[in-house]
């Protein structure tokens, strides 16, 4: 049954803290800091359009793998758009900040082109393991 959401997280703009204090006009720094997104995805560009904040579009936006983007914002090397749940413990640490004071929620989905009994119980696992963290 994949039509479910499995998982359901919190998503911010996110920065370590020494980022976050450059400047204090919120919409030069979203403009000036440096972003990063996945490779082949638009979410910066979507995020500033969602918030019309399209004037304040970044000057500076990489791509990198996914994996790789909580490390760079972990060394304070730039922002980022990401799941605040994967960064918990730095955000309460205070080590992390979110820059943005409206969070919006993201749900995954498990998408299966060829439902087979190792695919379903591939999806019970992932609901599983959604449901204790």
């Amino acid at each position: 049954d994949g039509a479910d959401p499995f998982l359901t997280v919190r998503l911010n703009v996110i920065c370590h803290r020494e980022l976050a204090a450059q400047g204090s006009d919120i919409g030069q720094k979203l403009r000036d800091l440096p972003w990063l997104q996945e490779v082949g995805v638009t979410v910066v560009k979507d995020w500033f359009a969602r918030q019309g904040l399209t004037e304040f579009t970044p000057i500076q936006v990489s791509e990198m793998p996914g994996n790789l983007i909580v490390d760079a914002i972990k060394r304070g090397e730039a922002v980022a758009y990401t799941v605040c749940d994967w960064v918990d413990k730095e955000l309460e640490r205070g080590d992390l900040v979110e820059l943005w004071d409206k969070p919006e929620a993201g749900v995954y989905y498990p998408v299966v082109e060829r439902q087979s009994p190792a695919s379903d119980a591939f999806i019970h696992w992932l609901r599983q393991t959604a449901a204790a963290t």
